[in-house]
């Protein structure tokens, strides 16, 4: 409907036809040139934005759910070496897109890749290295995903140019390439699965130079050896060995739930940060750079404080500063930045000590099938946070912040329900995950038995369930308190 004011009245002339742009003219004051006006995703095209988005995410967790089968059957490095050239040729592909279709299917590809990419190397480190090392492993792994997202914000501010931005980063798994040629498959999952010798020389090769501790490699291939002639393995691990028992399928339930949650705050945090103080560059660097010190902080947390602890304090303060940014003015975006900074670093430092948690709780045997589980369904929340952001972008900054401080709270609940594993080592097998629950409960027992000989009869309590799980046999002998007959 449009009015039409003339000298002496006015007249109405009714038009209900909608008319759309043929041509689009874009400011490239701040950009060459993007993939908003490469593709035209403006006006009823701007949901397509976080579609491709999401898209992405899906195949990081196709990724993470079909190589997590394959490293746990056919070994980590070599799983390795099938997936790195993906990213590479998937990357030039979109690049080169003449079409918004093929470009999102070539990002398709290069997520199926990068997920279990990702997954294996994470699995492999931390099989490597003893459990005081973990703190710094975890360390490592963070930061080095920290440097590549500073290192893309150079990149976009230098090239300003999204085909120079795209083949840069696929160029750039040429790196990941050539490492592969200096690594070792994980020792660990070769003693697990059998693979005896080839154990062995990884054991020894890590433990040249020191001849003092060289004997020790036999004895630890021996009790793998034995161990293996009593396990039955004929079938392959799959997802399913998760929810094999009431404690694996609670734990797995809640570390889905966790998995979803933990992620749609990180990506929630990350995209909205552009539309948080000034300079869109500066405030993603910034989200990215505060990473560091939430490495460092996990680091003390995983060496010192358990697991349950380190959850409420964190997810608490990932609730309290995302909630923070709502009711501060928009006049003080400095303010609002540096709450959500707050609140990336807190929630990092939380998602941080369950990465290492999550290694923690299941054994050798189904290790990477957890973290492709983890991975898996965390994508959901990845999925979900580009449309968060846009929606921030038509109502506001309160409404990611809103979903974020929702989060932290149900994070926080979820957090304190999965077993404590502070200070304990790796298990290999799922009978072991067993025996462990055994053994936290008999270090209670010890604790209030000081009689010198006598056998009790313990009706065990799952203290997370509050459900009977097994009736044990234990005696009290010279200070030692040892199970004779679990049932």
């Amino acid at each position: 409907m449009y009015k039409v004011e003339e000298m002496n009245g006015t007249f109405r002339v009714s038009n209900h036809d909608v008319q759309h742009c043929s041509n689009w003219e874009y400011d490239h004051s701040g950009y060459t040139h993007t993939l908003t006006d490469q593709f035209n995703l403006v006006c009823d095209r701007v949901w397509l934005r976080a579609a491709s988005q999401s898209f992405f995410m899906a195949g990081l967790m196709v990724g993470s759910f079909v190589f997590a089968h394959l490293s746990d059957w056919y070994g980590r490095k070599r799983v390795m070496v099938f997936m790195m050239p993906i990213p590479l040729i998937a990357g030039c592909v979109a690049a080169f897109s003449t079409t918004f279709l093929i470009y999102n299917i070539a990002r398709v590809i290069i997520a199926i890749g990068m997920g279990g990419l990702y997954n294996c190397s994470s699995t492999l480190m931390m099989e490597c290295l003893a459990m005081k090392h973990r703190a710094i492993a975890i360390f490592l792994l963070s930061g080095g995903w920290t440097c590549g997202q500073l290192s893309l914000v150079g990149l976009a501010w230098f090239l300003r140019d999204w085909f120079y931005l795209q083949i840069a980063v696929s160029v750039a798994i040429v790196v990941n390439i050539i490492l592969w040629f200096f690594i070792s498959e994980s020792p660990r999952w070769l003693l697990t699965n059998g693979k005896f010798e080839e154990g062995r020389s990884v054991l020894r090769q890590a433990m040249k130079g020191e001849k003092l501790r060289e004997y020790l490699v036999d004895d630890v291939v021996g009790k793998y050896q034995q161990d293996y002639r009593k396990e039955t393995k004929n079938k392959k691990p799959s997802f399913i060995k998760l929810f094999s028992s009431s404690f694996l399928r609670r734990t797995s339930f809640i570390v889905m739930a966790m998995g979803i949650l933990e992620v749609l705050v990180y990506y929630n945090l990350t995209y909205s940060s552009v539309l948080l103080g000034q300079n869109p560059f500066l405030s993603f660097a910034l989200m990215a750079g505060m990473e560091f010190p939430s490495c460092i902080a996990a680091v003390l947390l995983i060496r010192y404080v358990r697991r349950r602890l380190s959850y409420l304090v964190m997810f608490a303060m990932g609730s309290v500063f995302s909630t923070a940014v709502i009711f501060i003015p928009e006049d003080l975006w400095w303010c609002q930045l540096g709450c959500a900074a707050l609140a990336k670093f807190s929630t990092g430092t939380a998602g941080a000590v369950f990465i290492v948690q999550l290694q923690e709780i299941y054994p050798t045997q189904v290790r990477t099938l957890a973290m492709g589980l983890y991975a898996t369904t965390s994508r959901v929340g990845a999925m979900t946070a580009p449309f968060t952001k846009e929606l921030g972008v038509l109502f506001g900054t309160w409404v990611p912040r809103a979903v974020d401080s929702s989060a932290c709270v149900l994070l926080l609940l979820l957090g304190t329900r999965l077993p404590e594993t502070f200070n304990m080592e790796f298990v290999d097998t799922l009978q072991e995950v067993d025996l462990r629950r055994y053994v936290v409960f008999l270090r209670i027992v010890e604790g209030v038995l000081h009689e010198r000989w006598w056998y009790l009869c313990i009706f065990t309590i799952d203290m997370i369930s509050c459900e009977p799980f097994c009736v044990v046999v234990v005696s009290f002998e010279s200070g030692f308190l040892t199970a004779i007959s679990p049932s």
